[in-house]
C-alpha cells in the first residue's frame, strides 16, 4: 500500500521520530495513516523518542466530517454501527501510548476539539504564546471524543476541563499551562520542533533508558474507556443526547473488546 504523505509524514532525525501533520483536520484516512506510522515505530528498537508537530498555521482544528463520514451520514446509521466506527477511530490514536519511549507534542496556532484530544495522548506538550485550546464538543451537541474522557485525567482536573467544555472558551497558552494542558510556553519566534528536539536530546543524554520511565509512569487509557466514549458520542450524533450512564455501560458490552485495527 502506497504511503499517503499528504496527510501525515514520518521523518527520522537520528533516534528521534518526528511525525508531521500535513492537515489540520482529523479524518478516518488520517487515523489509518497515523496508526500505520505508530506500528512502524513500535517495531523499531532504534527509536528513542517521538515528537508530533505541524508546520502549518494551526496544529489541528479537530475532525472533518464529509461525504460518507459527514454528520448527516452519521445520523442515518444505527447507534451500534456508528459506535463501532468511532471506537475504531479512537483506537487508531490510542495505540501511541503503547510506544515505550518519551512522547512529545509541539503545538501552535489553534487546537480545537479532537485536535486537543490528539495532543493529550502525548506525555508532554510545548506551545507558543499565541497558541489556544478550545474544547468545543458540547457546543456542537456532541460528547467529548478521541479518548479525552481518559487522557485529561493525567494532565488536569475535572474542574478545569468542565469550564472549557461548558464555556466553549479558548484557553490561551498561559491559561493552558496553569491548567496543566501544556508544560511550557515559548515565544512566537521559537522553532518548536527544534526546541522539542533539544528537550528530547537532553532527556536521552541524561537518563539511562528513559523508555523504562515512560513505560512505568505513563497514565494509560484502557479500551473500556474508549468503548464507553464511542457509545455516548454515537448517541449524541444520532439522538442529540446520550442515554443514562447505566444504559451506556451495558451497551458497551456489545462492542468488541479489541477492534479489528488493534493487533
Amino acid at each position: 500500500e502506497k504511503e499517503d504523505k499528504s496527510l501525515i509524514e514520518l521523518k527520522m532525525d537520528g533516534s528521534i521520530a518526528c511525525i508531521e501533520l500535513k492537515t489540520r483536520h482529523l479524518t478516518f484516512a488520517f487515523a489509518s495513516r497515523f496508526q500505520s506510522i505508530v506500528q512502524t515505530l513500535d517495531g523499531d528498537s532504534s527509536v528513542g523518542a517521538v515528537i508530533i508537530w505541524s508546520s502549518a498555521e494551526h496544529f489541528s482544528t479537530g475532525g472533518r466530517l464529509s461525504g460518507e463520514e459527514s454528520h448527516h451520514a452519521f445520523m442515518q446509521k444505527e447507534v451500534p454501527e456508528l459506535a463501532l466506527m468511532l471506537y475504531t477511530f479512537y483506537t487508531s490514536f490510542s495505540c501511541i501510548q503503547t510506544l515505550e519511549v518519551p512522547l512529545f507534542a509541539a503545538v501552535q496556532g489553534k487546537l480545537i476539539g479532537a485536535g486537543v484530544s490528539l495532543s493529550l495522548w502525548f506525555d508532554s506538550r510545548i506551545c507558543r504564546e499565541t497558541t489556544s485550546f478550545q474544547v468545543n464538543f458540547l457546543h456542537l451537541s456532541l460528547s467529548p471524543g478521541l479518548g479525552m474522557t481518559g487522557t485529561y485525567r493525567s494532565v488536569t482536573g475535572w474542574r478545569d476541563l468542565a469550564y472549557l467544555l461548558y464555556s466553549n472558551s479558548e484557553a490561551r497558552a498561559e491559561e493552558a499551562k496553569h491548567s496543566g494542558i501544556v508544560n511550557h510556553v515559548y515565544s512566537d519566534s521559537t522553532d518548536l520542533l527544534d526546541k522539542a528536539k533539544e528537550i528530547v536530546r537532553n532527556t536521552l543524554g541524561t537518563f539511562n533508558r528513559p523508555s523504562a520511565y515512560a513505560s512505568i509512569f505513563r497514565h494509560r487509557v484502557g479500551l473500556e474507556v474508549l468503548r464507553k466514549e464511542a457509545w455516548i458520542q454515537a448517541q449524541t450524533f444520532i439522538h442529540g443526547k446520550p442515554k443514562s450512564q447505566s444504559q451506556a455501560h451495558s451497551q458497551t458490552e456489545s462492542l468488541p473488546s479489541r477492534p479489528s485495527n488493534v493487533g
